[in-house]
C-alpha cells in the first residue's frame, strides 16, 4: 500500500476513533459511584476498544519523517489534555474538584510510562516490532497479575484466572508470531521496508517509523534485546501498582492521581523535545496531528485501565485491557494490508481464538478488589 493510500486510511478511522472514545469517557461516567464492578467492566471494554486504536494516527507516512523525540512531545501533550480532561470531568461527578491534592502516587506511574518506553525502543530494534511486544506484553500481564495477588491481597478464583492469564500469554505471544511469519514471508518476496514501531503502555503509547530488519541476526545484540524487553514488560505491567497503592494510603481524592499523573509526563518529554529542537529535529503538521490524536487516544485508554483496575483488581483488570492488542490486529488488517500471507492470518485467528478464551476465563475469575 502506497503512503498516499495509508494516509487516506489513517484519516478516514482517526474521526471515528476519537468518536469512540469520547462515547467510551461518557459511558464511564454514566456508571453509578456505588456499581464499581459495573464500571471496572465498562473500563475494560472501554480500554481495548480505545487502546486497539490509538496507535491508528500514528500509521500517517508524515511520522516516520518526523523527530522520535519531537514526535513523542506531542504525544505527550495530548496524552496530558486528554487526562486532565477526563481527571476533572470525573472529579466533578465526584464532588472532588475542591479537595484535589498532588500525590507522589501519579508522578510514580508518569516514571513507569518512561521507563516503559525508554526500554522499549532499542527493544524493538534489537527484536523486531512483532517479537518485541509479544515478549513484553505476555511478562507485563504476568506481572500485573503477580502485583494483584502478591502485593495488594487480591483473590481471584482459581484456577480460571491462572489459566485465563497464561491463555492470554499464549495468545498474544502468538499474535506476535503471526505477525513475525507475515514479515518473514515480505522479506522473501522482496517487499520488506519501513514499519511501524508501536510503543507500550498499556500500550500503544505512540509510535515511530524504523525500517524493518530482514532477520534477526545475533550481532544485532538479541540476548540484550530480550533483557529490555523483560524490563519493558516489567515495567508496563507494573504501571497500575501506583494507582492500586494509591487507593490504599487513604482517603484522598480518587481523582488526584490522574491529576498528579499528567502533571508528571512532561517532566521527561519537554527536555527530550528541547534536545531534538537544538540538534536541527522536525516535525510536519500532520506529525504533530498524529501525535496529539495518540497520545489523546492512549489518556483515554488511561482512564478506563484506572477504571478497570478500580473495579475489577489490578490481577484481573490490566490483564483484560490487553485484548487490545487483537483489535489493533485487525484495523491493521483491515484497512492497512497487513499480515497479507495466509499462513500467518491462519496463526493469528488461532492466536485470536487463545486470547479470547483467555479473556473468558479471567472474567469469569474475577472477584471484587479489597
Amino acid at each position: 500500500m502506497d503512503d498516499a493510500a495509508v494516509a487516506r486510511n489513517v484519516e478516514r478511522i482517526a474521526l471515528p476513533a476519537v468518536v469512540l472514545s469520547l462515547a467510551v469517557v461518557v459511558a464511564l461516567l454514566a456508571v453509578p459511584l456505588d456499581a464499581a464492578r459495573d464500571s471496572g467492566v465498562v473500563g475494560a471494554a472501554g480500554a481495548v476498544a480505545v487502546f486497539g486504536a490509538s496507535s491508528i494516527p500514528a500509521k500517517h507516512p508524515a511520522v516516520g519523517a518526523a523527530d522520535p523525540a519531537l514526535f513523542q512531545a506531542f504525544v505527550t501533550l495530548g496524552n496530558c489534555a486528554a487526562t486532565l480532561a477526563c481527571a476533572l470531568l470525573e472529579a466533578r461527578r465526584r464532588s472532588e474538584l475542591g479537595r484535589l491534592a498532588p500525590t507522589r502516587w501519579g508522578g510514580g506511574g508518569a516514571a513507569l510510562l518512561t521507563a516503559t518506553q525508554r526500554c522499549a525502543w532499542p527493544a524493538i530494534r534489537r527484536l523486531g516490532a512483532a517479537v518485541g511486544p509479544g515478549v513484553w506484553c505476555g511478562v507485563g500481564m504476568a506481572t500485573s497479575f503477580a502485583w494483584g495477588v502478591g502485593v495488594f491481597g487480591e483473590e481471584p478464583r482459581e484456577p480460571l484466572a491462572s489459566l485465563g492469564v497464561a491463555a492470554l500469554v499464549v495468545g498474544v505471544a502468538g499474535v506476535a508470531a503471526a505477525q513475525a511469519a507475515a514479515d518473514a514471508a515480505a522479506t522473501r518476496a522482496g517487499e520488506a521496508g519501513v514499519e511501524l514501531v508501536a510503543a507500550p503502555d498499556g500500550d500503544d503509547v505512540g509510535l515511530v517509523a524504523e525500517e524493518a530488519p530482514p532477520d534477526v541476526a545475533p550481532s544485532a545484540g538479541v540476548a540484550g534485546g530480550l533483557g529490555l524487553a523483560l524490563l519493558t514488560g516489567l515495567c508496563d505491567g507494573s504501571l497500575m501498582a501506583p494507582f492500586r497503592a494509591f487507593e490504599a494510603a487513604g482517603p484522598a481524592a480518587a481523582t488526584s492521581y490522574l491529576v498528579s499523573f499528567a502533571a508528571a509526563l512532561p517532566v521527561v518529554a519537554v527536555p527530550a523535545a528541547a534536545a531534538a529542537w537544538r540538534r536541527g529535529g522536525a516535525a510536519s503538521t500532520d506529525a504533530k496531528r498524529a501525535g496529539v490524536a495518540c497520545g489523546a487516544l492512549w489518556a483515554v485508554g488511561n482512564f478506563c485501565s484506572v477504571h478497570a483496575t478500580a473495579g475489577l483488581g489490578q490481577a484481573v483488570g490490566f490483564p483484560l485491557t490487553q485484548v487490545c492488542v487483537l483489535v489493533s490486529a485487525m484495523f491493521g488488517i483491515l484497512f492497512f494490508g497487513e499480515l497479507a500471507d495466509a499462513r500467518a492470518r491462519a496463526l493469528f485467528v488461532a492466536a485470536a481464538a487463545t486470547v479470547l478464551a483467555g479473556a473468558a476465563c479471567l472474567g469469569a475469575g474475577q472477584r471484587p478488589p479489597r
